[in-house]
């Protein structure tokens, strides 16, 4: 076999569809790829610290905002109470002043004044 020829035969070798004339025919090889995935640790989810962070902000916030609103009850609990003590000494001196004008030795006073006499439990008014 000359140089030539062997060429040929190897090109043709090379360039037929199943291989070489005299291997025996495989069975086609079956390819299985393995998709390997990563695994996701809860611990290092970004999303998870972020959502954590946000909460935590939120609790926060929300901490601040109900101790404003418990602030503010308690002045309005104490003005109220201020009120109250305020109205209570008013009404206690108007309560002595009821007290100073209805004496039964003043009212006999202004009725003698006015021309009316007192028997017992009667004033008769004299004309």
């Amino acid at each position: 076999m000359t140089a030539e020829e062997r060429d040929t035969y190897v090109e043709a070798l090379r360039n037929a569809p199943y291989g070489y004339p005299h291997q025996e025919e495989q069975a086609p090889r079956r390819v299985v790829k393995r998709i390997v995935r990563k695994k996701r640790s809860l611990y290092n989810s970004k999303l998870l610290l972020f959502l954590c962070g946000l909460g935590i902000f939120a609790l926060m916030f929300g901490q601040l905002y109900i101790d404003a609103q418990v602030n503010s009850m308690h002045r309005q609990v104490e003005e109220t109470r201020r009120e109250i003590a305020q109205q209570t000494i008013i009404n206690e001196q108007l309560q002595g002043h009821i007290s100073e004008l209805s004496q039964h030795s003043r009212v006999l006073e202004i009725a003698a004044q006015h021309g009316l006499l007192f028997n017992e439990n009667f004033i008769y008014i004299e004309r």
